[in-house]
């Protein structure tokens, strides 16, 4: 086969070849608006790269298996040890201990107050043999139980892998209580460095985490650039306090969020690379490579339809371990509903070991280099995030922006126009947004617990931070869907779809409307048996609207029909849409929509009594909304 030359026979074209022939096929539409997307920091992502020349970017494991970490985060120490065991005997490496109320145990987390209660819950785990990640909860006393545990142990502290997690920047923005300044901040961290590494350990001991910001809505480069600016506020702060800036760097790790957006997850695993080389020179130090670990998203997570959640983080696993990272924690599907159970975790477990054995994914250091669209990514990344990072400098620094609520003020933009493209289904939702399914089991699981509230500690920590907001996508989907249940009480939500005109245009609106009526959990009954020549088209389309028993209406109809004139109009003017619209009104309808895009009909539609047009990109929140409201008002209910 490899002598036929079949690659061979077909001439490369040059791009200006390429674009002209693609300019034939898109007719109309310009190639920049058919073809050419944005990414939420606002470069450009063409539809087609030509390869490139990129550095290899390598990290800390080059090419060896990053860590597979699982959460143990049973509040039960027994049911958290039989966890913990469980996952090490079927082929994860490293534990992230998530204790009580830290900001990600998601109303879990271990509930271990002393070196007993550590002890019992890692009581058949052999501390050398695994990697230790530490979720702290609001007290750095989280990191003196494990160095507590390893000394009770007789363990050698330098031959314990451990990530300590300390990251008081990181949590100022969650829980809203942080140091005061950089004066304490610098004792906060001194004091924890010191304890630490005088006792033995190598860490890493401090932590910039990107999970707060990536919650709060942040692009990539926004992420990049706050998980940079606070490593440089930890090396300026622990700088003060006689900490050489090299030996400061080697005792930092990352954590940052792999989504589904594949190729931007990997581009930014790779920048952050990149951006900590040129911040290590710049702070002169040779650049050392760091700790860094992915965590998927739980922004992207949904309750509705879990299932799901095992596609989005498949890829997100798979995008974090191409992109370099050297520990991942795939988070188990039904994390969004309540304490993961066993299959959950299983299915988490298992995605990375494919990954690994099957798909063999870390036996290549970098296998994005010379990928022209991830190294361009990459590039739009970095210098995207540096200007970021500067703006944050010349704000003072991380703590300092934070302090001010320039951070939050930051951020906002970037979450506004990620919930309106969720809201308008520019950015689908499968399972939720995009394809519900109404007749779904729900899952049971047992439901967080609100940790308790932040501890005030003497070492500086003062008054409150602009808490970040924390979000996932489909929450205001899955508002919806709850009310629908809950009006239901009352009688199931339900909208009458009027189908009129063409047979080829009509039923595409049809399934338009009622697939989006289907987000918010509303049903649709559709009358297909109608005549829009008829004498009493109108009346006769308003009582089989009220025989349906539903409290919401809908047209879907084709243009040719919805203009044309009725027999029965009460208005001389009116066309069947709008006469429709009078009837249904009349008869009681708490509200009209209408299946199309209106034109220059807007207004007369309106008059007529519809309210809302159910286009391709309309808010869809918006007409949910409206929609559960009515219902309510229509059947009473509160």
């Amino acid at each position: 086969m490899s002598g036929m030359g079949f690659a061979e026979a077909f001439p490369i074209p040059a791009w200006g070849e390429w674009r002209s022939a693609v300019k034939k096929v898109l007719k109309d539409s310009t190639f920049e608006d058919a073809l050419v997307g944005r990414s939420a920091d606002g470069f450009a992502i063409q539809p087609l790269y030509a390869r490139a020349n990129g550095p290899i970017v390598a990290g800390k494991r080059a090419a060896s298996p990053w860590h597979v970490t699982v959460r143990v985060d049973h509040p039960e120490v027994a049911s958290a040890a039989a966890s913990a065991v469980a996952e090490l005997e079927n082929g994860a490496d490293s534990l992230a201990l998530v204790m009580r109320g830290n900001r990600f145990a998601r109303g879990h987390g271990l509930w271990a107050r002393s070196a007993d209660e550590l002890d019992a819950t890692l009581e058949k785990i052999d501390l050398p043999l695994i990697h230790i990640w530490i979720e702290p909860g609001a007290s750095v006393a989280d990191a003196d139980l494990i160095a507590a545990l390893v000394e009770r142990r007789g363990h050698a502290p330098e031959a314990i892998d451990v990530d300590f997690g300390v990251d008081p920047i990181g949590e100022a923005g969650s829980t809203g209580h942080a140091p005061a300044d950089m004066n304490a901040l610098g004792e906060r961290l001194h004091g924890t460095f010191d304890r630490l590494r005088g006792r033995g350990f190598k860490g890493p001991i401090l932590r910039a985490d990107g999970r707060s910001y990536h919650e709060a809505g942040a692009s990539q480069g926004q992420e990049l650039a706050c998980v940079l600016a606070t490593l440089v506020d930890y090396l300026r702060a622990l700088d003060a306090c006689g900490v050489a800036p090299s030996e400061g760097a080697a005792a930092m790790s990352v954590a940052l969020v792999a989504d589904s957006d594949q190729l931007l997850t990997i581009a930014k695993f790779r920048a952050l690379r990149r951006l900590w080389d040129r911040a290590q020179r710049g702070c002169g130090i040779d650049p050392l490579p760091i700790a860094l670990h992915a965590e998927t998203s739980w922004r992207m997570l949904t309750r509705r339809d879990p299932w799901v959640n095992i596609l989005r983080g498949t890829i997100a696993g798979f995008s974090a371990g191409v992109g370099g990272a050297d520990s991942v924690s795939v988070l188990p599907f039904d994390i969004a509903i309540g304490l993961s159970d066993t299959l959950a975790r299983r299915v988490a477990r298992n995605t990375q070991l494919v990954l690994q054995h099957e798909a063999h994914l870390w036996r290549v250091v970098d296998p994005a280099a010379g990928s022209g669209g991830i190294e361009a990514m990459t590039d739009e990344l970095c210098r995207g995030a540096w200007s970021v990072f500067q703006r944050i400098e010349r704000d003072g620094g991380m703590l300092r922006s934070l302090l001010d609520g320039k951070i939050a003020v930051l951020l906002e933009p970037a979450r506004d126009a990620l919930l309106s493209s969720i809201a308008t289904r520019r950015q689908p939702i499968t399972g939720t947004s995009a394809f519900p399914n109404l007749g779904e089991a729900r899952l049971q699981r047992a439901a967080g617990r609100a940790g308790p509230a932040p501890t005030m500690e003497d070492q500086g920590r003062v008054g409150l931070v602009p808490i970040l907001p924390g979000l996932r996508l489909s929450e205001c989907f899955e508002s919806m869907r709850d009310r629908s249940e809950a009006a239901g009480e009352g009688g199931t939500p339900r909208v009458f779809i009027a189908e009129l005109g063409d047979n080829k245009i009509a039923p595409v609106r049809t399934a338009f409307a009622r697939n989006l009526f289907a987000i918010g959990g509303i049903a649709s009954t559709v009358e297909r048996d109608l005549d829009p020549s008829g004498d009493d088209i109108a009346s006769d389309v308003a009582a089989r609207w009220q025989a349906s028993g539903a409290s919401l209406f809908c047209l879907c109809a084709s243009a040719d029909v919805a203009n044309s004139m009725p027999h029965d109009a009460t208005h001389p003017t009116d066309t069947v849409a709008e006469a429709i619209g009078r009837s249904v009104r009349q008869a009681g309808a708490e509200m009209l929509f209408y299946g199309d895009d209106p034109g220059g009909a807007a207004e007369a539609l309106r008059a007529s009594g519809f309210s809302h047009f159910l286009v391709e990109g309309c808010d869809v929140i918006a007409v949910l909304d409206a929609s559960l409201t009515a219902h309510c008002s229509w059947s009473g209910l509160s």
